[in-house]
């Protein structure tokens, strides 16, 4: 295989990439996100577009709590194309350091998630945008982490409880149990939308993930332009997809403390 030409067509696809990306976030408007929304369900138009203007106006800070898939999806593309153009010894090593990367990444994300959180709670109150210095703050790593085993185990019965990380998150007094069972007071009366939630945003998620795949197939350079996508969705669909559920939250927080009192819960 030509490596020449596999460079040409990879570096095709990052500009087109970058073309269409760049294309597509300068029609949504940044900002704070202004949801407003009567009665059951949740409107999931604004709350995408929602996410999508908070992470454009946080792009560093968004694409940083992921920067180990990120990394690790790159460097992955780099091995397929290594592989497709015969240079294995090289291959070899980069793979391992994607392996490296992806985990050390992965460790990051643990500290970073849930202050990456905080910080796009903060910025929908006050429009204080997040920073680098937002993602590495280490007061609280101990409730962060139970936070995430909570929004992990309530995020299991098809996102039913996930609320409970956001519970938990904003509020240092109320503990794992209180959370979860003030996010399945509200759950149990809002079944379908729950699940609706966690469907549509996985869909929004996995549209771009399956084009990606499909990208793979192309010869030689198709799996670094199937993992520059790749790298493109979690740099700014997933966190935005994250932001989006938060949103959600956000909308729909009065609502949860009334019957989580009704259930006897304070939060």
């Amino acid at each position: 295989p030509d490596m020449g030409a596999a460079g040409a067509k990879a570096g095709a696809a990052m500009a087109g990439a970058g073309a269409a990306l760049g294309g597509a976030m300068a029609n949504i408007a940044g900002g704070p996100a202004k949801i407003s929304h009567e009665g059951p369900g949740f409107p999931f138009k604004d709350l995408i577009m929602g996410g999508l203007g908070v992470v454009k106006s946080n792009l560093i800070p968004s694409a940083l709590v992921n920067i180990g898939a990120i990394l690790g999806s790159l460097l992955g593309g780099v091995v397929g194309l290594l592989i497709a153009l015969e240079i294995t010894s090289i291959a070899r090593i980069i793979g391992m350091v994607a392996g490296l990367v992806g985990l050390l990444g992965a460790l990051a994300s643990l500290v970073f998630m849930p202050n990456y959180v905080r910080g796009v709670m903060e910025y929908q109150k006050s429009g204080t945008n997040l920073t680098i210095g937002t993602l590495l703050k280490f007061d609280k790593v101990v409730r962060h982490l139970i936070c995430l085993i909570i929004g992990f185990v309530g995020g299991i019965p098809l996102g039913l409880l996930a609320f409970a990380f956001y519970i938990m998150l904003e509020n240092d007094e109320v503990g794992p149990g209180d959370a979860l069972k003030a996010a399945l007071a509200y759950a149990k009366r809002n079944i379908v939308p729950m699940i609706l939630l966690v469907v549509v945003l996985a869909v929004v998620m996995a549209i771009p993930m399956i084009i990606s795949g499909v990208l793979g197939i192309i010869p030689v350079a198709g799996p670094l332009v199937s993992a520059i996508l790749g790298a493109v969705v979690f740099a700014v669909i997933a966190p935005a997809m994250g932001v989006a559920h938060y949103l959600a939250y956000d909308l729909k927080r009065a609502e949860i403390k009334a019957v989580a009192a009704e259930d006897g819960i304070q939060i």
